[in-house]
Order: C-alpha cells, then structure tokens, then sequence
C-alpha cells in the first residue's frame, strides 16, 4: 500500500452495501487491518464512517471489502500530513451535531447515527450511536440547561460520520472538523 494511488475521500459516495463479490481468502490480513483502522478513528473523525461500514462486513468479508479497506488506507496515505488542529478561542460555548441516516443501509436497513461536539472552533468528541443520550438530552432540554435546533443539512457538520459523500462534500466537512495539514 506504500506505492498506491492515494484517493481523496475513504469511502464512495457511490459504493453499495450489496455486496456480491466473491469471498476473500486473506481474512487475518484484513481483520489486522481493520483494527488497525479502528484504533486510527481515536483521531480521525474523517475515517469513522469508512472504517464502521467495513467492520459491518467481518464475519464473511469479500473482495469488494478488502477494495474498501484499501481505499481508506489509500485515503490516510494522502493526507498523511494532515491533522486535527484545535484552534484559540475565546468563546467556551459548547455545540453539539447529531445526524442520524434512517435505514441507509441497503441491505439490511440499519440505521447509522452520529454526533460532533465543539467547545468554541474545537471539535472535542465525536461519537456513533447516540441513542444512548436520547434520554440525557431529553432531561437537559427539559431543565433550560440544553437548546436544541434544528438545522438544514447543508449545516449539519456530522454528515461526515453517517454517510459516503461527494469529494467536495467530504473536504468542506473534513476543514469544518479542524482536520488539515499543519498551519
């Protein structure tokens, strides 16, 4: 993978989860892989949905799936120098985004949700499944303490963690994040 071709987003927004490929024969090296990959999420919020939507396909990956593992590996390849930069800000104003892709998943219909959280320009945390707070928001907004609105989804920042997206798409949310090449 040292001498591919790097690409320029980790996942095609065209790619189907309908896989039909024949079986792959390289298991271990793909699991080695993907969790390799996984741990690199810690860091990359760029790379969280990639990584997610190839760990989905484990128990019985395909050569269509090792060609989405490369292609995150091609991805992290070109942009080796960049980063995740937290910029100064006087503003400790803390901003959360949820997206949710209802059933996006054409195979078996499963729902991907993800979340993005600021303090002023910074992202601090980003998470999936964020099911789990429904009822922890629910009580903050119910207690004044939590003001939730709604936003058009040329807003929503967190896309990049729910969905393959256009390559102009995924660079205005990946420099949204704070995820560039050092100043």
């Amino acid at each position: 993978m040292s001498v591919s071709k790097p690409c320029s987003t980790p996942f095609a927004s065209s790619s189907s989860s309908d896989d039909q490929s024949p079986a792959l024969r390289m298991l271990s090296y793909t699991e080695a892989q993907l969790v390799t990959l996984q741990y690199a999420t810690i860091t990359r919020p760029d790379i969280v949905f990639a990584v997610n939507s190839a760990c989905q396909h484990m128990q019985a990956p395909s050569e269509e799936n090792w060609a989405v593992v490369k292609r995150i590996l091609r991805y992290l390849q070109g942009i080796v120098s960049f980063g995740l930069h937290f910029k100064r800000s006087f503003s400790l104003q803390l901003q959360a985004f949820s997206d949710a892709d209802w059933a996006g998943d054409l195979t078996d219909r499963i729902s991907t949700s993800g979340m993005a959280i600021f303090i002023g320009l910074s992202l601090i945390s980003w998470m999936k499944h964020i099911e789990i707070a429904f009822h922890f928001v629910r009580e903050l907004v119910a207690a004044k303490c939590l003001e939730v609105r709604f936003l058009s989804t040329t807003e929503k920042i967190d896309d990049i963690l729910t969905k393959g997206l256009s390559i102009t798409r995924f660079h205005h949310l990946r420099l949204k994040l704070s995820i560039s090449e050092p100043p």
